[in-house]
């Protein structure tokens, strides 16, 4: 489990950092007798992408070999299943990019029992009198961090108001909030079921820049009782989706499963002039992503992974009115961030990502 946890966090920091120092054991003391020796390894060099994924890929294979199975009572575990997901998304990527390896580890999950939830308001759903999250441990979740005492947890305000403590006040500004181009995206589509559960609207004043007075929140993390869903299954199935239509081989059973993620959100199936198109079907897939995902932390790597982050994100500041100009125009080198100045600052083998 300490394994996949550690497959967990690289994952993570490959995607943002790009190339990251490869840590797999902790330096020993110094000593005087050991210090010529030791030393170095207080200051790693960073490894390749590619390297840290075939770390990552060692990892998730030995914790796949030795993590408990998938226990449908508590998917804070870092189970088999869980193993199985992160292969799935590691072999998406293009450092070791493999689709059929995608869809055999996604075929696994769904062996596994891994389903969708009937209704999707079961994700983030409170009880009836809001003291409580209606749901854990659901069949759509593979992996979560959950909250049980509500005690200690504010993340909530970072986002909206805490239905379990509600409060009319605010004690700072918004951090985190839907654009206007997601909400039209959810108004475009007819998707009143996901903007509903995705989308909150609060009366709210402003005592500084905000002058609205009715203004969206984002809705999936309702109280401190809430789950933190780190992976589940409808992200999974949406990526063998992809390795479908990358392949080529398949375009049917990729629009079969987005329409199996539409249906659930009462929306009507892709026309059959998009299923058929294979250009036509990846911007489909990545329209239900942003719809079904939205707020989960996968939209930015979809971009990246697909190569659409300059299309897109460069058309955005033309899409609102009121926003303020682009400065500065998103590139090749946007896929990445910095690497904070006090870790260069700390170990001078650092180098910084291009662009900063």
């Amino acid at each position: 489990q300490a394994k996949l946890f550690r497959a967990l966090a690289m994952f993570d920091m490959v995607r943002i950092f790009g190339s990251i120092p490869v840590i797999t054991t902790i330096a020993p003391d110094i000593t005087g007798d050991n210090v010529n020796e030791v030393y170095p390894q207080y200051f790693p060099k960073q490894a390749t992408e590619e390297e840290a994924y075939k770390q990552i890929e060692k990892d998730l294979m030995d914790g796949l070999a030795d993590a408990p199975a998938n226990n449908n009572g508590n998917k804070t575990l870092f189970t088999k299943s869980v193993a199985r997901a992160m292969l799935a998304k590691i072999y998406a990527e293009k450092p070791i990019r493999d689709y059929a390896k995608v869809i055999q580890y996604v075929d696994a999950l769904t062996a596994d029992g891994f389903d969708l939830n009937t209704n999707y308001s079961d994700l983030y759903a409170m009880n009836a009198s809001n003291t409580d999250l209606a749901q854990r441990n659901t069949k759509e979740s593979i992996l979560e961090a959950q909250f049980t005492s509500g005690g200690g947890n504010w993340a909530t305000w970072m986002f909206g108001r805490d239905l379990s403590n509600y409060d009319n006040n605010f004690t700072w500004a918004k951090w985190i909030t839907p654009s206007r181009d997601l909400i039209q995206a959810y108004t475009n589509e007819g998707d009143q079921v996901r903007l509903g559960q995705s989308i909150v609207y609060y009366s709210t004043t402003w005592s500084n820049y905000y002058p609205s007075n009715h203004y969206p929140f984002m809705f999936k993390l309702r109280s401190a009782f809430n789950s933190i869903v780190k992976l589940r299954y409808a992200d999974l199935l949406l990526l063998k989706a992809e390795a479908l239509i990358q392949q080529g081989s398949d375009l049917s059973g990729a629009a079969d499963i987005i329409d199996k993620i539409r249906t659930r959100a009462k929306l009507p199936k892709i026309s059959a002039a998009v299923r058929s198109n294979k250009d036509a079907l990846l911007d489909a897939y990545l329209k239900e992503r942003r719809l079904e995902l939205a707020f989960e932390g996968q939209r930015w790597f979809d971009l990246v992974r697909l190569d659409k982050v300059e299309s897109v994100m460069n058309a955005v500041y033309a899409k609102d009115a009121g926003r303020k100009a682009q400065v500065y125009p998103f590139t090749k080198n946007s896929y990445r961030l910095p690497i904070p100045q006090p870790k260069i600052d700390q170990n001078p083998n650092l180098v910084q990502n291009p662009g900063y």
